[in-house]
């Protein structure tokens, strides 16, 4: 850790150990003595600190974690929430990453309008000109709404969108209809992004740069692109902001580690050595750019029980809720297969395919294909992607295909899959 960064960690501790208005770090740190800035002597105590799990913060409300006044807030976010559990909330001043974007967007004038397009969006709020910096008005596209927000992007004119991937393959279809994709000049992904869908996405906006932008919801950014490494396509390595000191623990799987992250700077909610669940590596060699900042690469997540698929986070839990009720005749033990499909009018589709371990005998009273009919009207008509996306309304939108089942004797792993012991969800794209 470089001193520069140390000092900033030690004014964080101090604004959250002493803070007046959360005591929620105190109290976490108490049982390892750390709960007083004056035990922080050295960098090395710092590393001391218990890691922040996500589970934990939801344990509590929200506002048992704001540090700063509440009148102090511009935005409340919210995580991916999976089946039977509320999304994490986490709160943000648009000012905090100002300097973030002014390095993005250093040459922002040559854009007129923006829209972003995301299922996290502040939706309230028809556009804002500080959310990329000043003097660039923001529309919130609604990405439920593709038609209606395709129409009123093509009234306003936008020529640079922040969005994911898989919704913005959504999109195209629907924005070709109203307006001419050779009218975007800047694309901002974020998110997970294969080659074949980077591929895609140069194709359909010949005129744009496609820049990549890494981050979640309850860090904010953590990663950005330089001109150097979106020329050179570097999908998945990112100049590391100055608003977070990055830390990279071992794990079992390849010579990556998982990012855990440290805000340094005074955030409403704040995080104090959060593990993403991410796994990356930081690079030794500096980007010819000039910027002094650190090279992150990303390698995909630390275990394969949760997989983004359209944009949205899907969690094998999901699934399980739903098999176990068919447990008289099937294994609780399944795989789920994710496919995308790219449709006549260049938009993509999911699908996916779930393979379950039958346990039918002669003495069941029901055949193989009235159990597979059951099964497959029970996940489509029954799982949430969320708490707020039953999966039949994402069929119904044709974001995803109705879900296939197939009754097997045992899930046998091919080589070409490279299924762990462990991997329940498997990509193929």
């Amino acid at each position: 850790m470089k001193r520069g960064v140390w000092n900033k960690i030690q004014k964080v501790l101090r604004f959250v150990l002493e803070n007046k208005h959360s005591a929620f770090y105190r109290e976490k740190f108490r049982p390892y003595g750390l709960d007083r800035v004056g035990n922080f002597r050295t960098m090395e105590d710092f590393f001391k600190l218990p890691l922040l799990r996500k589970d934990e913060l939801l344990l509590c409300s929200p506002f048992e974690r704001i540090f700063t006044d509440i009148k102090d807030i511009d935005l409340a976010l919210n995580t991916s929430s999976t089946s039977g559990k509320d999304p994490l909330i986490v709160f943000r001043r648009l000012r905090d990453e100002a300097s973030f974007w002014e390095l993005l967007l250093n040459y922002r004038k040559r854009f007129r309008f923006a829209m972003i397009l995301q299922h996290s969006s502040p939706a309230n709020r028809l556009y804002s000109r500080d959310y990329y910096g000043r003097g660039l008005p923001v529309f919130i596209g609604n990405p439920y709404k593709l038609e209606e927000t395709a129409a009123i992007a093509s009234r306003l004119r936008i020529d640079f969108i922040h969005t994911h991937a898989p919704i913005l393959l959504s999109f195209i279809p629907f924005l070709k209809r109203y307006y001419d994709t050779e009218n975007i000049k800047f694309i901002m992904l974020g998110g997970q992004i294969t080659t074949a869908q980077h591929s895609m996405i140069n194709k359909e906006f010949p005129k744009a740069v496609i820049a990549r932008l890494y981050g979640l919801a309850e860090t904010g950014s953590i990663g950005l692109q330089c001109d150097l490494l979106i020329a050179n396509n570097g999908i998945s390595t990112y100049h590391i902001s100055d608003n977070v000191f990055i830390e990279i623990i071992p794990v079992e799987s390849g010579g990556m580690g998982e990012i855990v992250v440290t805000h340094l700077y005074l955030a409403p909610s704040l995080l104090v050595r959060y593990q993403t669940g991410d796994l990356g590596e930081i690079l030794e060699n500096k980007c010819a750019c000039g910027l002094k900042s650190s090279l992150l690469r990303l390698g995909g997540r630390k275990n394969w029980d949760k997989i983004t698929v359209g944009g949205f986070e899907i969690n094998k839990e999901n699934f399980l809720e739903i098999i176990k009720d068919f447990s008289a005749y099937v294994e609780e033990d399944f795989e789920a297969h994710f496919y995308q499909h790219t449709q006549r009018d260049g938009g993509i589709i999911n699908e996916i395919r779930i393979k379950v371990i039958s346990k039918l005998s002669k003495n069941s009273g029901i055949t193989g294909d009235a159990l597979q009919r059951l099964l497959e009207d029970a996940l489509n008509d029954g799982l949430h992607i969320s708490n707020r996306f039953p999966f039949r309304e994402l069929i119904q939108q044709r974001i995803f295909l109705p879900i296939r089942v197939e009754l097997v004797d045992s899930l046998s792993k091919s080589k070409s899959e490279k299924i762990s012991s462990t991997q329940r969800l498997v990509p193929h794209f």
